[in-house]
């Protein structure tokens, strides 16, 4: 979608993009080479591989794309930075808490459907300071479990026709990569999880 034109790997004439070529076909122009389309260099942003990511976001936005220059590789082009890359990444990144936060929530439905605010209030970790326990989202993941472990109350989500034992343990895989997750420990997400 964007490709630099340059000589060697420091110099930079400018550059083309899906843009660029829609703009010089809607005008009519003749586009058979690299330089009918091209946009000059000074329509072009080149950031050092040191700069802060947050400032380099709001400069891709900007112009759809950077340049990266690295000081310590002689000042040479090393790489793009698109909009798509940007997006990508924060995919990446943003899944892991999306969801946790979907199934999290599909718990605290299924436990305020099936118990009712005494039993909830019941679960409450008497390690833990006493805090108001109102309904399933007062509840720390750990309180979920402790709940759906009992297997007297389990019974009332026999017709989903699952696991206690399986459902509980991944469950707990679930706790444990949602701390991970919320201490921001560098951790991927898994396919299989």
């Amino acid at each position: 979608s964007q490709l630099p034109v340059m000589q060697g790997e420091k110099t930079v004439h400018g550059y083309i993009s899906w843009r660029s070529i829609g703009e010089a076909f809607a005008l009519g122009k003749e586009c058979n080479t690299v330089r009918h389309c091209m946009k000059p260099c000074q329509a072009l942003i080149i950031l050092e591989d040191t700069t802060d990511l947050l400032e380099a976001i709001r400069r891709i936005i900007s112009k759809d794309f950077i340049l990266v220059k690295s000081k310590e590789k002689g000042n040479k082009i090393i790489g793009i930075v698109s909009t798509w890359d940007i997006t990508t990444s924060f995919i990446e990144l943003a899944e892991p808490f999306l969801l946790i936060g979907k199934i999290e929530t599909n718990i605290r439905q299924l436990i305020d459907k099936h118990f009712s605010q005494n039993e909830i209030k019941a679960i409450q970790n008497p390690d833990y300071i006493k805090r108001e326990i109102n309904s399933a989202s007062d509840l720390t993941f750990g309180g979920y479990i402790r709940l759906l472990e009992n297997e007297k109350k389990w019974t009332r989500f026999s017709k989903y026709e699952i696991s206690r034992s399986f459902f509980i343990k991944y469950l707990q895989e679930v706790n444990d990569i949602r701390n991970e997750i919320m201490h921001f420990r560098q951790i991927g997400i898994q396919k299989d999880h």
